[in-house]
């Protein structure tokens, strides 16, 4: 962009921060299966840089988070986090680009620690990737009380090929979505929602070690040793959902936020051949292929969300609740009902502490076309404290406890873990 003599200076700002993490987990997979108690230390450190004048910003972030774990170093992970944000301001509308290149590894994300339908506890590793996001955005103001927010958001997962044992898919989403609200009085705004996603996976070619069938001479079979080598496949999930809600405003210190609607899920998978190598007598040789037919399915869904906020002079208390329906991480489709109640309180200017507490509760397929409902419930807690000596240290401290419940296969796991972390910010600095 060129600027004349006549425009206004750039306001330009460089800030930075660095920190010390210790942290201890009784099972860090919440699996069910034997593992160890995992301590791990790391060093994590952020740049943040943010452009603007009075019609145009931009801010760039970058992240690098380091762990070391005992006794388990395959637990280990550097990642690389980056995020670029930009604006455009007009006489009525807002037009956006935001960007994301992230480096990192599974069960780094809070959808993956909370997420035991991934089946990462039967891992005990870690899985690198790469995530990439570009969602452009425009805001408009149709009147002085109405806003129109429309958006695409293209996002794509590659996992590392010779480290993804746990065959995760890879897998690339485009999102649409419509936006409008209405502030209808004062107190009331109405709003509407309306958003389409097509996600395709493909899976990771894998050969199984297995009995394959051979016929010796006709209607006599037996069986010895082989290899099942099933393709990489595509399929896709297509969701469609329509919301419509309220904001409520009672004072000044309490609203709420309800919306509800519906989901239109379609899954499809092709048909696919999966070759065979037997081994007989020493002697490997091809064997029958076996055919898989292709398979779909269409469900319709509803979805919730609903918040109250009530603030204080010295804290906050909130409660949601949410049913949403979206991919997990091996790509099946999952329904989530999630509870939270959360709270905060500043004691002084130094000293604040905050508590969480979560209930989820996950309907998920264990083979195509089957449903078991309630097939595992998460409850969680975690209570943090947080003490900021003074402008540049903070320190900070919390508890985790996760309690997973099966009961498809009536099995539980618990999780008991301590964070503490050291956190320098730098001065920021105005260039």
């Amino acid at each position: 962009m060129l600027f004349t003599g006549e425009s206004p200076a750039l306001d330009i700002t460089l800030g930075a921060d660095a920190n010390l993490v210790e942290e201890y987990n009784t099972n860090l997979f919440l699996t069910t299966a034997p593992h160890n108690d995992e301590w791990g230390q790391g060093v994590d450190g952020g740049l943040d840089l943010s452009v603007a004048d009075e019609r145009w910003g931009t801010s760039a972030n970058a992240r690098f988070n380091n762990r070391w774990y005992l006794p388990d170093s395959n637990l280990d992970y550097f990642n690389q986090l980056f995020s670029w944000k930009t604006y455009y301001l007009m006489d009525r509308s807002r037009l956006g680009l935001d960007t994301q290149y992230n480096m990192d590894t599974t069960l780094t994300s809070q959808t993956d620690q909370t997420d035991p339908t991934a089946n990462l506890g039967f891992v005990f590793t870690r899985v690198p990737r790469t995530v990439r996001v570009v969602s452009p955005n425009w805001l408009y103001n149709l009147t002085e009380k109405t806003q129109l927010n429309l958006g695409y958001i293209y996002q794509d997962t590659t996992y590392d090929e010779k480290k993804n044992v746990a065959r995760f898919p890879d897998s690339e989403a485009n999102t649409g979505y419509l936006g409008l609200s209405h502030q209808l009085t004062e107190r009331l705004q109405l709003t509407g929602s309306a958003s389409y996603t097509d996600y395709a996976l493909t899976s990771v070619k894998t050969p199984v070690q297995g009995l394959v069938q051979v016929e010796l001479f006709p209607g006599f079979n037996v069986s010895v040793p082989g290899t099942f080598n099933i393709p990489s496949v595509t399929s896709s999930i297509r969701t469609a959902s329509v919301m419509g809600g309220i904001n409520y405003f009672f004072t000044d210190t309490f609203d709420i936020t309800l919306s509800a609607g519906g989901q239109h899920n379609e899954t499809s998978s092709p048909p696919y051949t999966i070759t065979t190598e037997e081994n007989l007598f020493g002697v490997t040789r091809p064997g029958n292929p076996i055919a898989i037919p292709g398979t779909s399915s269409s469900t319709l869904s509803e979805i919730i969300s609903a918040r109250a906020t009530k603030r204080f002079e010295n804290g906050a208390l909130g409660l949601e609740y949410d049913r949403t329906i979206s991919p997990n991480i091996q790509g099946a489709l999952i329904t989530y009902d999630n509870y939270s109640i959360n709270g905060s309180y500043r004691f002084s200017s130094q000293l604040s502490t905050s508590l969480n507490f979560t209930y989820s509760d996950r309907t998920f397929p264990t083979a195509q076309g089957q449903i078991i409902t309630n097939s595992n419930q998460l409850y969680g807690a975690r209570p943090a404290i947080n003490w900021q000596w003074d402008e540049n240290w903070v320190l900070s401290g919390s508890y985790q406890f996760y309690y997973l419940s099966y009961t498809d296969i009536e099995a539980t796991a618990t999780s008991h873990a301590v964070f503490l972390n050291i956190q320098y910010l730098f001065d920021k600095q105005k260039l």
